[in-house]
C-alpha cells in the first residue's frame, strides 16, 4: 500500500526513504491508511527511521513520541 517517492534527480532527502503521499479531495480521505501512514513516516526524524535493527526501532520510536508529547 505504500509507494516509495521517486525523484527525477538525486536529492539529499532521498537518504531518508520518503514515501509518496497521494492527493485526496476530502477531509475523510486524509484519514485513509494510504495517506496517513506515509505522512507519519515522512514526518519522523532520520535518526528514528534509519535504525536498521528491528529490536531497537520501537525503542527509538517510543522515545521520540514520548519526548514529543512531554517536551522538557
Amino acid at each position: 500500500m505504500l509507494t516509495p517517492a521517486r525523484n527525477s534527480r538525486e536529492l539529499r532527502s532521498t537518504s531518508s526513504n520518503p514515501f509518496y503521499i497521494p492527493r485526496v479531495k476530502t477531509k475523510a480521505g486524509t484519514r485513509a491508511f494510504s495517506v496517513a501512514a506515509p505522512t507519519v513516516w515522512n514526518s519522523l526524524p532520520v535518526s528514528v527511521k534509519s535504525e536498521g535493527n528491528i529490536v531497537s526501532f520501537p525503542r527509538r520510536l517510543k522515545t521520540y513520541l514520548f519526548n514529543a508529547a512531554y517536551p522538557p
